[in-house]
């Protein structure tokens, strides 16, 4: 006997078969590998920049695939987007973002894991 559920969003059902009362499943396949997740949620980050020229987003990752930082281009802690500037250039540098803005695209120094970053880092 075979049962099929369909689950919205995902193009493979799950198959369960019933044999000698006990459940057997097989995985779905097609999902993704772990450098695709991790890259992913570095590009879900970058969304939240308030920078209009670069966004970029960054996911520290340790050894047990567990994530242990997250991160995105900005202003600093407590300092209002709304007050500093976000222009690229400008006769006076401290009109330019890059006198305030940080970049979580710096490299991660760890003696394990890796580091996901959606641009290179600079």
């Amino acid at each position: 006997m075979y049962i099929s559920r369909f689950v919205t969003g995902y193009h493979d059902s799950y198959v369960f078969r019933i044999l000698n009362d006990s459940a057997v499943s097989m995985k779905r396949s097609g999902y993704l590998e772990w450098q695709e997740y991790f890259m992913a949620i570095c590009f879900l980050s970058a969304m939240r920049s308030k920078d209009p020229a670069t966004q970029v987003g960054a996911c520290i990752v340790n050894d047990d695939r567990k994530i242990v930082g997250i991160g995105y281009n900005g202003m600093p802690l407590g300092c209002s987007d709304d007050r500093l500037p976000w222009s690229k250039t400008a006769s006076d540098t401290l009109d330019t973002k890059y006198m305030y803005g940080e970049s979580r695209s710096v490299t991660a120094v760890s003696r394990r894991g890796f580091v996901a970053v959606t641009t290179v880092s600079c």
